[in-house]
């Protein structure tokens, strides 16, 4: 768990740190550069952390049931219930998640990749249906190479 000094800064100190902050990030365009950045600034705990929170608004703003998504996503139900709060109440950050992201393919494909394992794990006949079936019965678009 990450530690903060007890010391506290003034109010414009902090301000002022965290607009360099945000003015950080928004200059970093490449993915690989914001890795880079991430992999030195946070912990592997913290990535983890983040990204698992990211994925819990994507799967809820998809309609997923909460507890499908605590068990996909190895996270506490009250920590999915947490970010639904979020998600629900529509705040900004969440919302603009929501936008950027649902539509990108790389995640889009991960949400389908989800779906036909919530589709195999409904019941125990269907964890053997062959991968084709399964994407006709969901919808999902063969990709073609």
């Amino acid at each position: 768990m990450s530690q903060v000094s007890k010391r506290v800064l003034s109010p414009d100190i902090q301000s002022r740190l965290f607009q360099n902050f945000w003015e950080l990030f928004a200059q970093i365009k490449k993915t690989h550069e914001v890795q880079i950045f991430l992999d030195d600034l946070l912990s592997p705990t913290e990535k983890i952390m983040l990204a698992k929170r990211m994925a819990i608004a994507i799967l809820l703003a998809r309609g997923y049931k909460h507890r499908d998504v605590s068990s996909l996503l190895k996270v506490s139900t009250t920590t999915v219930n947490k970010i639904a709060s979020y998600v629900n109440q529509k705040t900004p950050g969440f919302q603009l998640l929501i936008q950027k992201y649902a539509h990108k393919e790389s995640l889009s494909e991960f949400v389908k990749e989800l779906e036909r394992f919530f589709y195999r794990m409904s019941s125990p006949g269907k964890v053997f249906i062959e991968e084709g079936a399964i994407k006709g019965k969901l919808g999902h678009k063969r990709q073609i190479y």
